[in-house]
């Protein structure tokens, strides 16, 4: 149990504060990888 209450501050801390300070970031980085796979099966 103590493991998942460290893993939800960690997961607040390193994702959900970041996207909320900075959403355009995030949606760059969901696009960058999405086109990054796209390429790869493409290319497979």
């Amino acid at each position: 149990v103590d493991f998942l209450f460290y893993f939800k501050d960690l997961f607040l801390a390193l994702i959900v504060r970041p996207v909320l300070r900075d959403p355009f970031r995030m949606v760059i980085t969901i696009l960058g990888v999405a086109i990054g796979v796209a390429v790869f099966l493409s290319i497979q």
